[in-house]
């Protein structure tokens, strides 16, 4: 047991160093060791939490209570909430409205979703849960974010917390580009069985065919290592797909774990040079989950460091550890009003 949580102690000392320089973010859930799940899947993406705190059966303080601190603190830009039952309705979208009138992103995990998980939670905490679905619309007309599991609600968390804030628009268009054509093929399914548009790009072929070899999809586009081989020429079509009038994000399928840097940065340096002069958001996910390094965020933030101080469209790129991440670039939709 000694060792059980001396190990938790360097888990936890890992997290608060990482959750040191990434403070705008909060967790807030009804269960102390569904938080440490919480806590070690976001290390594993370099996602840093300021505060983390369970409120367990809430016989002091409710979800509402920290939700409503959280509303005046500058710092704080997104709050993730796992819910077994929300206590006092009132008092909760009382201080959820305040949240959201202070520009705060809220994401919500509700437990539940069968009778068998809510007869779980009321031995848990008492809770006698309701339907999971009645949740999901009420929370959506609130401006809330609904999340289905933990890597979902990490997935949105991921993005929201490394985009800027006036970058928080609506996502209906989605560009990706990809190093192989079997990868280009993940994406395309992926993208249609979630509902994200992949636009043709039809006014863009001509352009991209005169810098690109074949005759395949220009979105997702297979860069082949022609184009992998020319760093002026990735930054280049970057750029392009960036600018396109039909694209709202894009999405670079790549590599960013922590034995990746050697020979990810002849693509990932090209990518954070762009993202320095557009003003759409560009993520990098590989496609399949896997851990995140520290390095890319050092990569682009040297790189944003080194551009014009008075350029407000430099930006480092986003990197998230998932695939699942380009049907989570829609939740961005949260700074126009109700989120899809």
């Amino acid at each position: 047991m000694k060792a059980a949580y001396q190990k938790d102690d360097a888990l936890l000392a890992d997290i608060a160093a990482l959750g040191a320089g990434r403070s705008g973010l909060w967790w807030l859930g009804q269960s102390g060791f569904l938080l440490r799940s919480v806590l070690a899947a976001g290390l594993q993406r370099q996602l840093g939490f300021g505060v983390a705190v369970s409120s367990g059966n809430e016989a002091v303080c409710g979800l509402h209570d920290y939700i409503d601190l959280l509303a005046d603190d500058p710092d704080t830009r997104v709050i993730c909430l796992v819910v077994e039952k929300v206590w006092s309705s009132d008092a909760f979208f009382a201080a959820v409205h305040r949240a959201r009138s202070a520009g705060k992103a809220l994401i919500v995990l509700k437990l539940g979703r069968t009778e068998r998980s809510r007869k779980i939670m009321q031995s848990h905490t008492g809770a006698i849960a309701d339907e999971s679905w009645v949740y999901d619309i009420v929370l959506r007309q609130a401006g809330v974010l609904t999340a289905t599991d933990i890597d979902d609600m990490l997935d949105r968390a991921q993005l929201l917390a490394q985009l800027p804030t006036e970058a928080w628009r609506p996502i209906d268009g989605v560009a990706v580009m990809a190093s192989s054509g079997g990868v280009a093929g993940v994406a395309a399914d992926a993208a249609a069985k979630s509902g994200v548009a992949l636009p043709a790009l039809e006014a863009l072929e001509p352009w991209v065919r005169e810098r690109v070899p074949g005759d395949g999809s220009v979105n997702p586009l297979d860069m082949t290592g022609f184009v992998m081989r020319d760093p002026e020429l990735m930054q280049e079509l970057f750029s392009g797909y960036a600018a396109a009038d039909d694209v709202d994000a894009l999405v670079l399928c790549w590599w960013a774990g922590e034995g990746d840097e050697a020979w990810s940065r002849t693509l990932l340096e090209p990518l954070a040079n762009a993202a320095t002069a557009v003003s759409v958001p560009l993520i990098v996910t590989p496609v399949e989950g896997t851990a995140i390094g520290a390095w890319p965020f050092a990569l682009s933030a040297s790189l944003v460091a080194a551009s014009s101080p008075a350029s407000s469209s430099a930006k480092p790129f986003s990197t998230s550890p998932s695939w699942r991440s380009i049907t989570s670039v829609r939740s961005i939709r949260y700074g126009a009003g109700r989120p899809s």
